[in-house]
Order: C-alpha cells, then sequence, then structure tokens
C-alpha cells in the first residue's frame, strides 16, 4: 500500500505550485471552473503487498572456496529469514560457476524444481542441497571457473525453462545476481572461439545481459562476495584463459551492485547477507510501486510531471493510465541505482475545480 505524505517542505511546494497555478491556469467563466496545480507525495521504500525479487546465485563450490561456502551455508538463513519478515517474495536459480560440468544449467533436486521459492517450507535446506549438489572437487576443481559465462549459457536456456515454470524471469520484478567464487573469471577460455563474443569485454557482458533485461522491463543487479581482485587465484597457469581481475568489480559497480571482499579482514557473512538483504528489500519495495494512484483526475494530462528523488523522469520512464487514473513508472528506467531511504516521488498535474458563485 502506498504511503502519501505531507512533510513541511511538501507543503511549502505545495502552496507555491498553487500559487503558480492561479498564474498558470484562469479561471474558466464558460465552465464554472477553475484550474490549480496537485501535488501527490509518496515514499518510494515504504512497505508495500506483492513485493518480489528474483535470485540468481552463481556459486564456485571448489577446493578455493571450502571455508567461504561453509560459511553461506551457515549463514544464508538470515537472508531468507530478512525477506520473510519483511514480507517480500523470492524466486531464484542456483547455477554452478564451473561452466564445463553445468553447462550453466540451473542446479535441482532429482526430479524437483529448477527454482528456489523463498514461500516453501525450508528454502534454506533447499538452498544448502543445491549447492552440494554444485560441488566441483574432482579433476582440476573447476579451474576453469566462470560466473560470467555460466550466465551467459544460462540465459540461453531461459526460454525452455520458463516455458513450463512456475512464474520466473516475470515482467516489472527485480533480478538479484550474486557472485561467489576466490577465483579469477575464465570467460576468455570458453568465448575466444564461439562468435559474435570472442573480444568481449566486461562492459560487452553488461550490454548483452542489459539487452535481455530491458526487454522484459526488468532491472538487474550483480553482487559479489569473492576474494578482493588482488587475491583472486588462478590454477590454470595460462594468463590468456582469465579476464581481469578488476572484472567483478566493473560489473557490481557497474549495476550499483556491492562487492563484498571475502579476504577482507575481518569478514562477516552474516552481517554481508543481512546487508544484501537489506538492498534486496528495498529495491523490492521500490519495484513493486509500479502503479502510482493519483488523489485527483488530471485535467490535463499532458501536463503530468513525475519527479523522484529531486529529479523529473524522462517521458519514457512513466505512463498516465487514464482508466484507473495511476501513473504506471518503468522503474528499469527509472531506477538507476540512485534510490535513498527517504527519497519520494512526486506528481504534479492540473486539476479542475468549481469555481465559487460571485457575490451578490
Amino acid at each position: 500500500m502506498w504511503k502519501n505524505t505531507l512533510t513541511i517542505e511538501t507543503a511549502q511546494a505545495l502552496l507555491m505550485s498553487f500559487l503558480l497555478g492561479f498564474l498558470l491556469f484562469p479561471l474558466d467563466a464558460a465552465a464554472g471552473t477553475q484550474t490549480h496545480l496537485q501535488q501527490d507525495s509518496y515514499e518510494i521504500d515504504s512497505p508495500v503487498d506483492d513485493a518480489r525479487v528474483e535470485n540468481i546465485w552463481v556459486v564456485d563450490n571448489s577446493q578455493s572456496t571450502a571455508k567461504t561456502i561453509a560459511d553461506l551455508k551457515q549463514n544464508i538463513h538470515y537472508y531468507f529469514d530478512d525477506l520473510s519478515n519483511a514480507g517480500v517474495g523470492s524466486k531464484g536459480v542456483l547455477l554452478s560457476s564451473d561452466a564445463q560440468i553445468w553447462d550453466g544449467a540451473p542446479i535441482s533436486p532429482q526430479g524437483g524444481s529448477f527454482l528456489i521459492s523463498g514461500d516453501e517450507a525450508d528454502p534454506v535446506s533447499d538452498f544448502n542441497q543445491r549447492v552440494e549438489l554444485g560441488a566441483t572437487y574432482d579433476a582440476c576443481g573447476n579451474c576453469f571457473n566462470s560466473p560470467i559465462w555460466t550466465l551467459h549459457l544460462f540465459y540461453q536456456q531461459l526460454p525452455g525453462l520458463i516455458s513450463s515454470s512456475e512464474n520466473y524471469f516475470e515482467p516489472g520484478i527485480p533480478a538479484e545476481i550474486l557472485m561467489l567464487t576466490a577465483q579469477l573469471d575464465h570467460y576468455p577460455s570458453f568465448s575466444r572461439t564461439v562468435m559474435p563474443f570472442t573480444q568481449y569485454t566486461p562492459q560487452d557482458w553488461l550490454q548483452s545481459f542489459g539487452q535481455l533485461y530491458s526487454a522484459k522491463k526488468k532491472a538487474f543487479r550483480i553482487s559479489a562476495l569473492a576474494s578482493e581482485a588482488n587475491a583472486l587465484i588462478d590454477v590454470t597457469g595460462d594468463p590468456s584463459t582469465s579476464a581481469s581481475p578488476e572484472t567483478y568489480q566493473v560489473m557490481t559497480q557497474a549495476t550499483n551492485g556491492t562487492y563484498y571482499a571475502t579476504t577482507h579482514s575481518p569478514f562477516n557473512m552474516a552481517e554481508a547477507l543481512h546487508d544484501y538483504a537489506a538492498k534486496v528489500i528495498f529495491r523490492a519495495y521500490v519495484h513493486a510501486k509500479n502503479r502510482i494512484p493519483l488523489s485527483l483526475v488530471p485535467a490535463d494530462t499532458s501536463a503530468i510531471s513525475v519527479q523522484l528523488a529531486g529529479t523529473t523522469l524522462a517521458g519514457c520512464d512513466w505512463t498516465y493510465d487514464a482508466t484507473d487514473n495511476v501513473i504506471l513508472v518503468d522503474w528499469s528506467k527509472a531506477d538507476q541505482g540512485q534510490l535513498q531511504t527517504g527519497d519520494e516521488i512526486q506528481i504534479n498535474y492540473p486539476v479542475s475545480t468549481s469555481k465559487p458563485p460571485p457575490r451578490q
């Protein structure tokens, strides 16, 4: 539910709008009406019904991350508990970053759904079971670790998965991607003979992924639970197969995600998961507010102005639905990671009211 707020600043701005309205919108004597500016203000991060998020967990469960994996399994309940307590629904997939073995396919128990649902009885046990199914301790032990190539392969499989799935990759639901690894990304080893990906940079991958999400009007954000850039390991012995140590940082920064450096001392997994959950909840609340009701009916829809955190949104970021008298916000465009707790969305528009009868 939206929470309509009226701060002192908002009241002052509304008064100025009324005064400006009398100058901009003169009396209509023939119709017996007068027009003024109306301003509706709402908190963007207030709790809302039906807030949801879609997770993609890309996990390197090899010997190089054994300690981090154990830490994750012991503390992942904080993430699911925080979302549940906040009333935020979640569905997600768990992928192994071992692209050689798993080819980007979601890890799931035999005969089970490929999705992890936060609404199920025990999502924590389900999550941890999938993490263990994705263990790669044999052979080279995921020496060609690649969260990025894994994501690419997963997206290629998505059409076949969602055609028979339980409501996944839905329009408007924000996507949260978390990469867990202690190794460099080795997408060059996989992409160097596959057109058109032979010369792809992290920015190219972001553009490719972004096009997929934009088509569904979905925002996506990449975060990482990983060793610091200078501590990421490479056991292949072949530098030509690995991407830059800064690759994960580039992708998290470009999407306004968070890089949780597991090699930074002190590192606390519980604190990291609480923080990650808080950011996910905030965004879920915001993006669930994609239908903003107006308190009155606009007299001129072409004069509607929408401001988010003090910045006027472009017309392509929102539309007006006259049938329900609501503003429809495309958060995949409007939310670029700039939003903060307490920010407001303000909608200004002209309204017509009855003109008082003349004095006798």
